[in-house]
């Protein structure tokens, strides 16, 4: 309905939507009862496949997952390759095929001297750049997802919606939005619109979100 034809998802969201859900069930001494679910499995290849999600009449959104194996491998944390002065990123390209389709994403939070280069070496390694309007059109030999499950930690909707941080954030957003606001002061403002202020609790960054939102308010009020 929105126009919206395809979208790049986390690996897990395919593991979710492609494994049967499972639970361990185990008590404690006093009898309490835990339920944990089973670790969901999806072999790599198929983190590397276009898929399509069926949506009734109107055709399919055509999903496309980061693959999780390979950027961890690459990319994650401390010990990806782009990491490591002896780093060999092509020896871990080696087992990719001719027809996947790689996606890589890291918030590069941790970059420094060495993966800076890294990350350019992984940049110029990777030999063709997707054609993300022939995606529209190609077919996907794997058969439809029937569903594509959304999922959150107990609590989140809360901490994002609810709490008084929350709230209070929101409530100067909406003051913003019930302005009339011009095009860059509307970029501004969808910015603002990220879950970082109430999701970063104590972090140092939420001060940034709410420095920005007071004096984008003040600047569009009359």
């Amino acid at each position: 309905n929105l126009g919206i034809e395809g979208v790049l998802l986390d690996s897990r969201h395919l593991a979710a939507a492609t494994t049967a859900r499972a639970w361990k069930w185990s008590t404690d001494a006093l009898g309490g009862v835990t339920a944990t679910d089973t670790p969901t499995f999806v072999s790599p290849w198929e983190h590397r496949r276009l898929r399509t999600l069926s949506v009734g009449t109107s055709g399919g959104l055509r999903l496309a997952f980061r693959d999780w194996p390979l950027t961890r491998a690459l990319t994650f944390g401390n010990d990806g390759a782009i990491h490591r002065p002896d780093r060999d990123l092509p020896a871990l390209l080696t087992g990719c095929e001719s027809q996947d389709l790689l996606v890589l994403a890291d918030d590069g939070d941790r970059i420094g001297p060495v993966s800076r280069r890294g990350y350019e070496e992984l940049l110029d390694v990777a030999e063709h750049r997707v054609d993300w309007q022939a995606l529209r059109d190609e077919e996907s030999p794997l058969p439809p997802l029937r569903e594509l499950p959304g999922f959150s930690q107990p609590g989140f909707d809360q901490l994002l919606w609810t709490s008084l941080d929350a709230r209070v954030y929101w409530s100067l957003l909406d003051q913003i939005a019930a302005q009339p606001i011009d095009g860059p002061q509307l970029e501004r403002l969808l910015e603002l619109q990220e879950i970082f202020y109430p999701f970063w609790k104590g972090a140092s960054r939420r001060q940034w979100y709410l420095d920005a939102a007071i004096a984008l308010l003040e600047e569009v009020q009359p």
